[in-house]
């Protein structure tokens, strides 16, 4: 039995690439809202920390407006994170023609409280095979 999803994903570029921003999209706003919940933030008190409206905040959150790396930063000030980690992962590059694939990536936030964590170094498997940034 064919999975619909995965070959309606793999008939172009385009629609993995929409795939992997999707997915991205969602990992971040995701981590945003578990350090929120875990902080016992609101999105209005958010908002008032950031110095913008509830609708502003909800617009980003939702997705309906473009969140950039900078409103990121924003959202990681007020809620006195470090930024963001991001660690992206390439899958065999002969079995996927160099296409990106959506898994291993990895967002993470964490509090101003644990600056000792130091920044992944970059690593190599192969060449060839994989490799792994921590930004």
């Amino acid at each position: 039995m064919s999975n619909y999803f995965e070959d309606w994903k793999n008939e172009s570029v385009d629609r993995q690439r929409l795939v992997v921003e999707e997915s991205f999209i969602l990992d971040v706003t995701e981590e945003i809202h578990a350090q929120m919940e875990q902080l016992g933030v609101s999105r209005a008190q958010l908002a008032e920390r950031m110095g913008k409206s509830k609708a502003y905040v909800s617009q980003l959150l939702s997705g309906s407006r473009n969140m950039t790396l900078r409103s990121l930063a924003d959202i990681s000030f007020a809620l006195e994170l470090d930024a963001p980690k991001v660690v992206f992962e390439r899958a065999n590059a002969s079995a996927s023609n160099g296409d990106w694939t959506s898994s291993g990536n990895v967002i993470r936030m964490i509090t101003r409280l644990n600056r000792a964590e130091s920044i992944e170094p970059i690593e190599s498997a192969n060449d060839n095979d994989c490799w792994r940034a921590a930004l």
